[in-house]
């Protein structure tokens, strides 16, 4: 949820400084089109400027550490349960979700109930054909106005009045600029966008550059305080669709004033070039992500392990079996896989050769996690997990921070402790409570070389799922883990 909304404060922040270029320099000035195609980039920036992501990584170059064994706090020997029971919680972010996107889909209803009455107003008119335009005569009160290639005029008005002359020029240049197109991508953009204010603003800001292009197309030499009392003394209706073109709804003082402006603006270049600039640092403010990962002390080089040793990495759980459900609705068969796969698409810069038992959404029972890991003949068997406080027999077992599990039982365990050891160090560098606790899984327990499982933080505290599921933040995690097997591999 909270990534959902950075990206709509984003978009308000881009939105909103774009917009506010709009109304100190562009605003009634005598740049209609341009200011109609300013309007429409400024939209756009403002809902794919959130998405991108310029990211520089200013990672410290990492070395090999000397390995102090450390002891392990004894733990009980326990089965592996398949899943985690996980406590109700009120679902926030489903309930925001389902709030959101049902106000989406009751504004989409209203665009087309509204496109559906244009249709049958079309229908129910009479048609004909005027200077290779269609018009409809219909008794609608809204008319005069146009809808894509179609003007709608009412009976009675006289279309052969030097009044009406304007008013037709007005609406036929609405229909040559394909003004339609324009309202109708802003409405959808504010159907599905409708939480941003700025892009409100900048939909009736738009529709009043087509009033004062049409009016500048209808005027030309024409009697200018004429169009005016013509627009002053119309009948208003009460209700206006907004994806129409009405000549008699728009606002009266702004339109006025336009059609009195000198159509000489000053500095007009100035104001146009400014854009450019203006883009470009939106685009870097809010695109532009500066990531530095956290180091250890006295890193000099980075950290490879100076033979090539190979690592099998056990997602755990998968399919059927969910693992827990904490913070932000993850689940713990998702957040495994992810860092397997990042362990494994990073592993090869550190002379790491990284296989999975599993690489996608599959249930494998522990035995057969065993026994792939087996047959690959890999080094290391290093198993996944995601911690949660949870009661275990007569016993609460309290979730906090990583912790890296070692067994007594397992045929290597002086190999896995010194790997736990190497390991341990480099993720309480990430500035979590980090722990080597001993117990005996079953996969570490029964693989044939030295095995360990590390949990990656208490999947209900959002800080430390934070860590998961910001992409750079898991990267760093996984890093800290690859750096520890290269230390293992270096000191064994």
């Amino acid at each position: 949820m909270e990534q959902y909304i950075f990206l709509l404060l984003k978009s308000v922040a881009c939105s909103g400084i774009l917009f506010a270029y709009y109304l100190l320099f562009l605003k009634n000035k005598k740049l209609h089109n341009y200011n109609r195609y300013y309007l429409l980039t400024a939209t756009i920036l403002s809902l794919l400027v959130p998405f991108l992501e310029f990211k520089s990584y200013g990672f410290q170059t990492t070395a090999s550490n000397p390995i102090i064994m450390l002891d392990p706090a004894s733990g009980a020997d326990y089965i592996e349960p398949i899943g985690v029971a996980t406590a109700k919680e009120f679902p926030l972010e489903q309930v925001a979700s389902w709030i959101y996107f049902t106000v989406c889909i009751a504004m989409l209803s209203l665009l087309l109930f509204r496109l559906a009455w244009i249709y049958r107003l079309k229908r129910k008119g009479r048609a004909a054909w005027r200077d290779g335009h269609a018009i409809i005569y219909t008794g609608c009160p809204q008319a005069p106005f146009s809808f894509g290639r179609t003007l709608f005029w009412r009976w009675d008005m006289d279309i052969d009045s030097p009044e009406s002359e304007l008013i037709l020029k007005h609406e036929l240049y609405h229909i040559r600029s394909q003004h339609t197109a324009d309202k109708l991508f802003m409405q959808l953009v504010v159907t599905f966008a409708w939480a941003n204010p700025v892009l409100w603003l900048m939909k009736k800001e738009l529709a009043l550059q087509h009033e004062f292009s049409a009016d500048d197309a209808a005027l030309h030499h024409s009697d200018t305080d004429s169009f005016a009392r013509m627009i002053l003394h119309a009948k208003f209706s009460s209700i206006t669709p907004d994806i129409i073109h009405p000549f008699f709804h728009s606002s009266i003082k702004r339109r006025f004033i336009m059609l009195t402006r000198s159509k000489k603006t000053k500095f007009s270049f100035l104001r146009r070039a400014m854009l450019l600039p203006l883009s470009a640092s939106v685009l870097l403010l809010l695109s532009f992500e500066l990531h530095v990962a956290p180091a250890l002390p006295d890193i000099t080089e980075v950290n490879r392990a100076k033979e090539t040793i190979s690592v099998m990495f056990d997602a755990a759980h998968g399919g059927h079996d969910m693992g827990a459900t904490g913070a932000y609705g993850m689940q713990e068969k998702d957040l495994t896989l992810n860092i397997c796969n990042k362990l494994t698409e990073l592993a090869p810069e550190y002379n790491i050769k990284a296989s999975l038992t599993r690489q996608d959404d599959r249930y494998i029972s522990l035995p057969d996690r065993v026994a792939i890991s087996e047959r690959s003949g890999s080094d290391l068997f290093i198993a996944i997990h995601v911690d949660k406080s949870a009661d275990e027999g007569t016993e609460k077992h309290v979730a906090n921070g990583f912790e890296v599990i070692v067994s007594g039982k397992n045929k290597y365990p002086g190999q896995s402790r010194l790997l736990a050891s190497a390991i341990v160090p480099r993720l309480a560098s990430l500035q979590v409570l980090t722990r080597l606790s001993q117990s005996s899984p079953v996969v570490i327990r029964e693989a044939g070389k030295p095995a360990i499982l590390i949990e990656c933080g208490n999947i209900e505290d959002r800080r430390q799922m934070a860590i998961l599921k910001d992409e750079p933040s898991l990267e760093n995690l996984c890093r800290q883990i690859l750096s520890g097997i290269a230390d293992y591999q270096n000191n064994k």
